[in-house]
């Protein structure tokens, strides 16, 4: 059952809530929604901001004893990821996924995911741009999109986020990892691409041509070799 809190602005659901699963009077499926950050950020922390301004969707959710990823099983990124996409195509949105954790529309990012593990807990987040209300900094508005056109078109922030999660608790409860990885590969807008990485300082081109059970990316570089990339150690960009 979700418990749903709000709050009109934040700096980062993603921190907060991190501070707070420390408590164990924060209960499993305590979901923070925020109708503005004014630090929010990806995986990089302050040096990975995401612009968060009214009209977008923000959102923590605590999840409590979850165990390590069992091999050749999806981690919990990716079914966030396919969480978010079921419910934006309830809702005449279609996304794809960037690997691991980005929402793409076309060429641009309309959202992401970050993932934090704390202990035997899970803080799974979400930020999501619904429609326009501020112009983007500088630099930014050539790489981002909206999933809608304007707040009418749009579903309203905190019902979206409770569907969010409750579809990624259904899906963590799956018993069918060949029916995720499947739909997960379908999602992707990077299999069958030319990428490049960043590894231990070196840009490197590839190609992406899979992803394996766990979700990690496969790609061969120009000189014919296969590589298995993981989340985390990479940064990757689409050619």
């Amino acid at each position: 059952m979700i418990q749903l809190e709000y709050v009109a602005r934040i700096s980062s659901t993603a921190d907060v809530m991190l501070v707070r699963a420390r408590h164990e009077d924060v209960a499993h499926a305590t979901l923070l929604v925020a109708g503005e950050q004014t630090a929010g950020h990806g995986r990089g922390g302050a040096e990975k901001p995401f612009f968060s301004p009214l009209g977008g969707l923000y959102m923590s959710l605590l999840l409590r004893d979850v165990a390590g990823n069992p091999a050749g099983t999806l981690p919990i990124t990716p079914r966030a990821a396919l969480a978010v996409r079921r419910v934006l195509a309830r809702h005449g949105c279609s996304v794809g996924i960037k690997w691991v954790n980005d929402i793409y529309i076309g060429a641009k990012k309309a959202g992401g995911i970050l993932t934090q593990l704390l202990g035997n807990c899970a803080i799974v987040s979400c930020g999501l741009n619904l429609w326009r209300t501020a112009p983007a900094p500088e630099g930014l508005s050539e790489l981002i999109t909206y999933c809608y056109d304007c707040e009418v078109d749009s579903p309203e922030p905190r019902s979206l986020a409770v569907e969010i999660a409750e579809e990624l608790l259904s899906i963590c409860g799956e018993g069918s990892n060949a029916a995720l990885l499947e739909e997960y590969r379908a999602a992707s807008v990077v299999l069958g691409k030319n990428v490049t990485y960043w590894q231990n300082g070196t840009l490197i081109q590839a190609r992406a041509i899979d992803i394996t059970d766990e979700g990690s990316l496969m790609v061969r570089q120009h000189t014919g070799e296969a590589r298995v990339l993981n989340s985390g150690e990479v940064r990757l960009r689409l050619e």
